[in-house]
């Protein structure tokens, strides 16, 4: 086992990459901090925490932030939307990583509560259909962070999270493959994380550990993980540790700061190929439209390139609007039509006709490739 200092490092390059992921150039700003959902707030906190840095006095501006009454005032926000919509502000992974950031803070938050709202649901851990072992991993880390944190639980309660925890961990278990992964290779570093903190709700031999972390080690080289929030991910199940180990860090023992540096781009040594795919935006929703473009661009050019050059040739049928997301941009409109949580709406990536694992930011086209933006209800 590694000491305490190798785990903080561990945490923070694990996390630094999440935190980096929000700051403008000048450093965190009251405003920008209060725009993040949030799940964007709970995962500040986490990397807050993880490089020594108290999330309930951070500086911005000339003054200071207390990001965790910041969440607890999100997450009520969250609640209430659900009270009247039925459905929250984001979703319930964002919800999950809340609880998870609350209760490894000590933030208000109420046992009973929440493990009604993260309990079994289709709403809550399906999307498009699939179940989304992301979501369910998270759900279960906050589960166990509640049983763990030291303060006696009702029986009922305790009773009922772990009953959550088992129907999570079941589920995560069916979406196992034969090569290891879990869900996909993306999804696969938290449900790492979740089985290895959840082992007693397992059976003996239902996860082949060491099987999952090869799949892990065969796809680094490849890139797969480089996306920050994909790399945190996974980071820590390589280092037999999880986002829990947050709360358990001893600073004193280990004061030294980590330097970060950034890598230089470089540039092209040759100017790369063309290829051609077809684009099409579709509204799979109220079938309002379905248009269709060809287009050119660079060999190596990611899905959020050839969105930029179809808005920039036809920007009557390919608008669209984003948001900046932990994974990169989140399609938010096409031509005007709006995702929305309510009424469980947003804008799916496809290629060839099959969902994308990969965001526009990551997913790397193909010559003759058929990619589509569809309005779809989850």
């Amino acid at each position: 086992m590694t000491g305490d200092g190798e785990m903080r490092r561990t945490l923070v390059i694990m996390l630094v990459g999440l935190l980096l992921l929000y700051l403008a150039p000048g450093g965190l700003c009251q405003g920008c901090v209060a725009s993040f959902s949030s799940g964007q707030v709970a995962l500040h906190i986490l990397a807050q925490q993880a490089s020594c840095s108290d999330p309930r006095c951070v500086s911005a501006n000339g003054s200071t932030i207390n990001l965790v009454r910041l969440l607890e005032q999100k997450f009520k926000a969250e609640l209430q939307n659900i009270a009247i919509h039925g459905n929250p502000l984001t979703n319930f992974y964002q919800l999950s990583l809340d609880v998870l950031a609350l209760c490894q803070l000590n933030g208000r938050l109420s046992p009973a509560s929440t493990s009604a709202l993260l309990s079994p649901g289709h709403k809550k851990y399906y999307l498009g259909g699939q179940f989304s072992v992301d979501t369910a991993a998270v759900a279960i880390l906050a589960h166990i962070c509640l049983q763990t944190r030291g303060q006696p639980l009702p029986p009922k309660v305790y009773k009922k999270i772990r009953q959550n925890v088992q129907w999570l961990v079941d589920k995560i278990l069916a979406e196992k493959r034969r090569d290891g992964e879990i869900g996909n290779i993306y999804s696969t570093g938290l449900a790492m994380q979740a089985l290895s903190v959840s082992s007693s709700y397992q059976k003996p031999g239902a996860w082949n550990c060491l099987q999952t972390l090869h799949r892990v080690l065969d796809k680094i080289p490849q890139g797969t993980f480089k996306n920050p929030m994909a790399a945190s991910q996974v980071l820590s199940s390589l280092e037999n540790r999880t986002y829990l180990d947050v709360s358990r860090l001893n600073c004193s023992m280990d004061p030294d700061n980590l330097p970060l540096s950034t890598a230089r781009p470089t540039s092209p040594t040759s100017r790369l190929p063309s290829i051609r795919v077809t684009y099409t935006v579709a509204d799979g929703v109220n079938n309002t439209f379905n248009d269709s473009i060809s287009v050119t661009v660079t060999q190596g050019s990611i899905f959020f390139k050839v969105m930029e050059v179809t808005q920039d040739k036809d920007p009557s049928k390919f608008s669209f609007t984003y948001t900046q997301s932990s994974w990169g941009p989140y399609i938010t409109s096409v031509q005007g039509l709006q995702a929305d949580n309510n009424h469980r709406t947003y804008w799916q990536l496809l290629s060839n006709g099959i969902p994308l694992s990969q965001g526009a930011g990551d997913y790397v086209v193909s010559n003759s490739e058929r990619l589509e933006v569809k309005f779809t209800v989850y």
